[in-house]
């Protein structure tokens, strides 16, 4: 299955800083902003590729996987946890935090 990073995802929701839940925080510190948002979503999709995927729980909308892995940023290295959902034949991102 193919993961699909829709650009809307990031700029409105991994990069827009928000109350609750904010990830544009962690993500500016190490490199990401709204310029290079593209760049985020190629490294996600690229540095993600070859790491175990865990199925992680199931809801009404599809199966959810966790991936954990390191994610090489433009200014750093940091343990990354992804959680996608599998949708018909892709995977569609939900959200990302650094691992604790």
């Amino acid at each position: 299955m193919e993961l699909v990073i829709e650009k809307q995802k990031i700029l409105e929701y991994l990069l827009k800083p928000i109350e609750k839940a904010d990830k544009s925080k962690f993500l500016n510190l190490i490199g990401y902003n709204i310029e290079n948002w593209s760049k985020l979503k190629d490294d996600i999709i690229e540095q993600f590729s070859n790491y175990q995927v865990v199925t992680y729980d199931k809801n009404e909308y599809g199966v959810l996987y966790r991936i954990d892995g390191k994610l090489v940023a433009p200014l750093k290295t940091i343990d990354l946890t992804t959680i996608r959902i599998g949708m018909n034949e892709n995977l569609k991102l939900v959200t990302l935090f650094p691992k604790k």
